[in-house]
Order: C-alpha cells, then sequence, then structure tokens
C-alpha cells in the first residue's frame, strides 16, 4: 500500500513536470501573398519612364513621316476619260457606181470620172473604161471569156503567166508584149496576179483574175497603179454575191488544174450540183 502510493506521487510528479517543460507551440500568422500590382510598386518609375519614352518615339516617327509628305508633291490623279468612238466616214460615199449584172461585178469611182460600156471585141465579152480626163487615169476592165491567145484555152494562158519565169513574152494574138515583172494581189476577195507589161501602149499595170468560165483582166497606166486615188477605186471592185450560182458561158467547168481559192468553189461539190441541176448541157473537165 506504501508503494502504491509513492509511485502515485511519482507519477503525478513527473507528469507535473511534463506539464512545466512543455510550452506552448508558437502561433505562426500566415503573411498574405502580394498581388501583382504590389509587386510592380517598387519599379513604378522606371515602367512610367520607358512608356513615356515609347510615346516619344513614335511621335518622332508620325512626325518624320507627315513632313516627309509635305516635301513629296502629290501628282494629280487624271480622271479616265471615256472614249466614244467616232465612225470613220466613207471617202466613196458620194462616188458614183456602175454595175454589171449580166457579169456579176460593180465598182464606184469619183465624181470627176467618166464610165464607157463597150461590147463584145475579140476574146473580150464586154470592156468598160473609168477615165479621168483631169487626172489623166484610164482604167479598163474586160471580161475575157475565151482565151487571147489562139494556141491555148483560158485557163493555159491565165497558168502560162502564173508560172512563166520574169520577163516573158507572150505568144498568139498578144505577141510582142513582154512581162517584167509579177506579184499576187486580191480584188473583189479573188486572188490573181499583177503583172507589168511594157508594149505599144507603153508600161502598163495588168491585173488577171481567174474566175471558173472567164479571166477579168484590169488595165491601169503603171505609173499611177499606187497612186491613193486608183487604190481606192479598186478597192470598192466587187463581185456580186448572187452571182456565185450563174451557169458557165460556154457551159464548161475546167477544174484541171485548180489554182487558186476563188477556182476551188466552181469545182466543189455544191456548185457542181447546182450546175448539173439548173445549165443545160453542162460538163466538167478534170
Amino acid at each position: 500500500m506504501a508503494n502504491q502510493r509513492h509511485d502515485y506521487f511519482y507519477i503525478k510528479d513527473a507528469v507535473d513536470m511534463e506539464k512545466i517543460e512543455t510550452k506552448p507551440e508558437e502561433i505562426v500568422e500566415e503573411q498574405p501573398k502580394a498581388s501583382f500590382l504590389d509587386k510592380l510598386k517598387p519599379h513604378k518609375l522606371k515602367i512610367l519612364i520607358g512608356i513615356l519614352g515609347v510615346l516619344i518615339l513614335v511621335g518622332a516617327v508620325f512626325g518624320i513621316y507627315k513632313y516627309a509628305q509635305r516635301q513629296i508633291p502629290l501628282e494629280p490623279t487624271e480622271e479616265p476619260t471615256l472614249e466614244v468612238a467616232t465612225p470613220t466616214p466613207d471617202p466613196t460615199a458620194d462616188w458614183e457606181t456602175y454595175t454589171n449584172t449580166k457579169y456579176g461585178f460593180s465598182i464606184r469611182y469619183p465624181k470627176n470620172y467618166t464610165s464607157q460600156e463597150y461590147g463584145p471585141s475579140g476574146p473580150s465579152s464586154i470592156q468598160v473604161q473609168l477615165k479621168s480626163t483631169e487626172a489623166g487615169i484610164d482604167i479598163n476592165i474586160f471580161w475575157l471569156g475565151e482565151s487571147p491567145a489562139y494556141n491555148m484555152s483560158l485557163t493555159e494562158w491565165y497558168n502560162d503567166f502564173l508560172t512563166a519565169e520574169m520577163p516573158y513574152t507572150s505568144y498568139g494574138s498578144q505577141s510582142g508584149l513582154e512581162y517584167t515583172e509579177r506579184k499576187e494581189i486580191e480584188i473583189g476577195g479573188v486572188k490573181g496576179i499583177q503583172l507589168r507589161q511594157m508594149g505599144e501602149y507603153g508600161v502598163l499595170a495588168d491585173i488577171l483574175l481567174p474566175l471558173p468560165n472567164a479571166v477579168v483582166e484590169i488595165g491601169i497606166d503603171y505609173d499611177v497603179i499606187e497612186t491613193p486615188e486608183v487604190q481606192q477605186i479598186l478597192s470598192t471592185f466587187k463581185f456580186l454575191e448572187e452571182e456565185r450560182f450563174v451557169c458557165p458561158e460556154n457551159n464548161r467547168v475546167d477544174c484541171m488544174p485548180i489554182v487558186d481559192e476563188e477556182r476551188k468553189w466552181y469545182c466543189s461539190e455544191e456548185y457542181l450540183d447546182w450546175a448539173k441541176e439548173n445549165c443545160p448541157e453542162f460538163t466538167i473537165t478534170q
């Protein structure tokens, strides 16, 4: 019993000693975290100086740009003008017109010219003369239905001029004529040749336009062939469109050989079928 009492006091004293030696834990107050703006406060002056520097730099650049603009004069902008196409006046509008419905061609000429038509003569079925007494110009148009050379057909006669070496001397009914130049030409949509002819009537420009049953020959003084007035007159020469379907005078079409585009039309299947049906005793050479 005494030992138990002693132990009790011993334990009590130990507990009391522990209480005396044990200090209460110190309470550490948690400090609030600093915000982003609080962190910037120590650097406020530096930031303001930086912003002010940027503004000054931007203002300087803008001022230089505006100054440069004032120094460079701006070119006035031209407003686009609307161009209105003015129709070109036709210089042949008041000219006279010669038309031959039988042979299917027409040509225009100035009012100071006269036109005269002549009947058949030799190989020519018709001759039309345009004459200007003021300018001293004669333009003669011949519709050749036969060959001028007695020993050649009309096609052979034309092909002879087409292929001969220049200078060339013709034979037959036109013997003695010398041709020294040749060039291609197109009049009224027909391709032909222009020759420089030397003979008893002087130096002429001789134009030959081949058709399936004829050759149109145009003779003009060589000295005036290239003048603007003569070229303007020749540009008005045309074959009448309705004459594309006409029977040949001798009821024959020569399709051998085919030497140009114009002859190809009259030897085409379309024309030959029409001619066989509408032209009595129609024949084809091929």
